[in-house]
Order: C-alpha cells, then structure tokens, then sequence
C-alpha cells in the first residue's frame, strides 16, 4: 500500500498549492472488496455511485498490500498508517502473547470500559500514528476525527489514538457503542440515533433480492452446495426472513446483510451532523468501514448471489450518501477515498470441483504433526501456541534445555511443510539473520513479521488452499493476488482524473 501513502502526500500536497483543501475527508473501507468485483458488477452499478468515483476521480487498477497476514486489523492499521504489521504492530486480528501467554485481539483493553458494550475498546496495541492522528496534530486537534463500522477494529484502527470517537455496533443490543477510552458515555447525537432503533425495524424485514434472482448472471445460481446456511433446515436462497433469523443470531445476523451498511451510513451522516463536521476552518475526517461485505464473503463466498446483490445495493448505498455529502458539505469541498483491508479466496471446494487445485488446511492437523515432531527429535513438544499460520514455541524452555533454537524452528518448519497444502516455511532465525529470499511473498511474510508479537514459524500456504473451519464460504490472509489486490479510489476536492 505504499501507494496509497505516496497518493496522500501528494493529495496533501496538491491543497496546499492550490488551497483546494477539503472541508471533510471521507475514508470508506470496504471489507473483502477484490478489485475484479469492480469489473464484474460494472454493468449493474448505477452512474452516480462507484461510477461517479471511478469516472470522476482517479483510480489504481493494480494495487496490492505488500504483506502477509491479510486480515482486517492489519488492513485496516496498515490503509491509514502508510506502514506495514512488522512496524504498526497490529500482525493479525489476534495474536498469541508471550508475556500473557494467550491469546489477544487487536483493539482489545483492559484499562478502559465499554460504552453501551461490555468490552473495552482502543487502539493502544497500534504502534504509530494514522493519518488521522496527523491531521490532528496538524491542526492542534482542531480537526474532528471519527471511525464507524460495524466491527470495532474497523472504528477504532482508522480513527487512531486520538480520535474524538469510534463507534462500532453491538450486536446483542443492536445499538452502536464505544468506550471510556473516548467518552465516559455516548454523546447525544449518538444517543439519538440509537434511539431511533434501526436495527429493530431491519430485523423484522426480509433481505430480498433488489432484481429478480434469474437476472443475477455474475453470480453462481442462488441454490449450490458453497453456501453457508443461517438455518440448517433450509436452503441458501432468498428471500431471507430476518425475524426468524434474530432468533439463532441475535441482531448480528444484520452484519451479513446490506442493512449493515446501511447503519454505518446512516450513522456516518449522524456524526456529520452531530459533530458539526466540513463546518469549522479545519478539515475533518470520517472514517467509514463497511464490514458487511465481509461478513457475506465468508459465508456465502464470492460467487454467490448474496455477494452480487450486497454490491448492487452498496453502489446505491453509496450514491445516495454522496448526494447527501453534496447537499450537507457542498460540492467541490469534501474528498474521499475508497478501498479495501483484503481480498478473498474462492470457495475451495467449489475450485475442487472444477479440477482447480485448491483445499482446506486443519490447523489442529498442523499443530499436532509439528508438535510430534519435536517431542520425538527433542523430548518435548515446545509449543506454545499455534495461530494465523504462524509456531509460538516455548523459547524458555528451548534455553533451559540447552537446545539450539535455530534447530527447533527448522524442525518445525519442516514436520509443517510435507502436509498438503503447505507450500514453504519461513523461521524467525531466518529473518533476524536478514535472510529475507528474493520471492516477493518472502518479503511480503518479512513486512508482516514483527519479532515481539509474530511466531517462531511462519507457514506459507499454497494458491488457493486455506486454513478454514468450514466447508463452506471462504476466508483471506494469504500473499496471493486474490487476497492482495484491491481497489484503491481518490475523489473530490484536490483530485485529478486518471
């Protein structure tokens, strides 16, 4: 993503010179959005949503993140720091701690409280400072800062450490929420807007279809074997009755419809007004992250219909928000950028099926070839923990053993990468010596290695293989083009075609 932050300095730049500087800087992040989905739902997009962007602003056709894991939280910290896990800090959504010994999630903390949730929320484990936070800085935190989504790290991460809020929504009340790292409690345009029980009026609707389902061509037919099911005694197919839903899912089953998006918009333009944001001397910053798509991927995987109906109601979804940015910002004085934390892999048995190499890696299957492998060449199995590819092994008895630990990694490594679906493996002992490889996935699994919170021993998958629970839907994190590739659009005000 180097180019993103290459394209920020210059857009910074570009105000500057031509006082062109935006009342409001909108930052949208769509979860699990590849590129290709661009071109594939092109001829069902509106003009006045994704084309409006595209047509108007500037795009980059082949942008890619230059690192491994491609996860949420590290999308995420990595869009809006200009940098890398291996320097953020943020290696995964969650990571094995050595000094805690378990495992920890990335916004998670234990010195503040929720708001209207029961977890506290924050972005301490975040290492450096967003663009947003430099904004503040820039204008002695006169500029307003605030992260929506429907995941809490898709608030949090965005909007830095010192943001004026970051709200995120609860799925047991249905409500947004945050914590006292922010506000002792919700402001009250906040409260207000929670007041008004959205979610309560989506859950008791159907998700239907907004075309008739035979016209869905880019899409796999609406009844397959790929899809995960909400109700085991039905199939996947519209319409979904998302009252009998809430009952297995709570308020969580919104996440994995278009009515998630449409809460974080619609609380977007609540905190435009409730902030008084684009209306002061300084520019502000939103920071939009739609997690829907996200959720649908994993579930549905990207050949459904879910996923090809989610995207034609987010293209209206986006284009009526413009038009309100048009209205309540004024035209020529807000920018925005679209992009995405990650990609996504196709269904594996889905490829399966079609003679296309691809398969599901069982992580346990992993953990315990490695682990009997040491007991047998060591006496013990020295492992602590296994998670997101990645061997934490017990470096602490390693040295009370006298054992050499360069070996250990390697013998791990090794018992990992005879397993089907294990392309290589890389060793911590490796990369401190420098020894980095000249493949581009090397330095991309070098970029998202961070020697206090990463693993002894890296895996690297094969194409189209993934360690993944379930038969069905589909998940992300690899160096591969389906996970790495992108969008990434400028629009507005500062910002030229091309």
């Amino acid at each position: 993503m180097r180019q993103l932050l290459t394209v920020f300095i210059l857009t910074l730049s570009c105000f500057r010179l031509s006082a062109q500087q935006p009342k409001l800087v909108v930052g949208i992040v769509i979860d699990q959005m590849r590129q290709d989905y661009i071109y594939r739902y092109w001829e069902r997009f509106g003009d006045s949503g994704f084309k409006r962007i595209i047509n108007g602003g500037y795009m980059f056709e082949n942008a890619h993140f230059n690192y491994v894991p491609t996860y949420t939280g590290p999308g995420h910290a990595s869009i809006y720091t200009g940098t890398t896990p291996a320097i953020h800090g943020i290696v995964a959504n969650d990571w094995f701690s050595r000094e805690d010994r378990k495992s920890i999630y990335c916004v998670d903390d234990t010195t503040c409280q929720g708001v209207e949730s029961n977890m506290g929320k924050s972005p301490r484990n975040l290492k450096t400072t967003t663009i947003t936070d430099q904004l503040r800085l820039a204008t002695q935190f006169r500029s307003k800062v605030v992260g929506i989504s429907i995941k809490d790290r898709g608030a949090v991460l965005p909007a830095g450490h010192s943001a004026n809020g970051a709200y995120w929504f609860d799925s047991k009340t249905g409500a947004f929420a945050t914590s006292t790292f922010y506000m002792p409690e919700l402001p009250k345009w906040m409260q207000e807007f929670n007041n008004k029980k959205l979610a309560e009026t989506f859950v008791n609707s159907k998700w239907e279809t907004l075309y008739p389902v035979n016209t869905y061509k880019a899409s796999a037919p609406d009844d397959n074997n790929y899809e995960g099911r909400f109700d085991t005694s039905s199939r996947p197919v519209f319409p979904y009755n998302l009252s009998k839903l809430k009952e297995i899912r709570g308020y969580g089953i919104l996440s994995y419809t278009p009515y998630g998006n449409t809460l974080v918009t619609e609380a977007g333009k609540a905190a435009i007004t409730g902030e008084q944001m684009g209306k002061g001397k300084e520019t502000d910053f939103l920071c939009l992250s739609y997690s829907s798509p996200d959720y649908a991927g994993h579930f549905f995987g990207p050949q459904a219909v879910e996923l090809e109906d989610m995207y034609l109601r987010l293209d209206r979804e986006l284009a009526g928000f413009f038009n309100y940015l048009d209205k309540t910002i004024g035209k020529g004085k807000w920018t925005i950028f679209i992009t995405a934390d990650h990609g996504g892999n196709e269904v594996p048995a889905m490829l399966a099926d079609h003679r296309i190499p691809a398969g599901r890696i069982k992580g346990k299957e992993v953990e315990t070839a490695i682990k009997a492998a040491l007991k047998d060449r060591f006496g013990d199995s020295l492992v602590l923990h296994y998670e997101n590819d990645q061997v934490y092994l017990d470096t602490a008895k390693v040295k009370v053993l006298g054992l050499d630990e360069c070996l250990v990694q390697e013998t791990a490594g090794k018992a990992a990468a005879v397993l089907p679906g294990i392309a290589r493996y890389y060793t911590a002992c490796r990369f401190t010596k420098g020894d980095i490889g000249i493949l581009e996935v090397e330095h991309a699994l070098y970029r998202g290695w961070n020697s206090k919170e990463s693993g002894d021993v890296l895996l690297l998958t094969e194409p189209a293989w993934m360690e993944y629970s379930s038969p069905t839907g589909t998940t992300h994190g690899s160096p591969w083009a389906y996970d790495t590739r992108v969008p990434v659009l400028f629009y507005g005000s500062g910002i030229k075609k091309g």
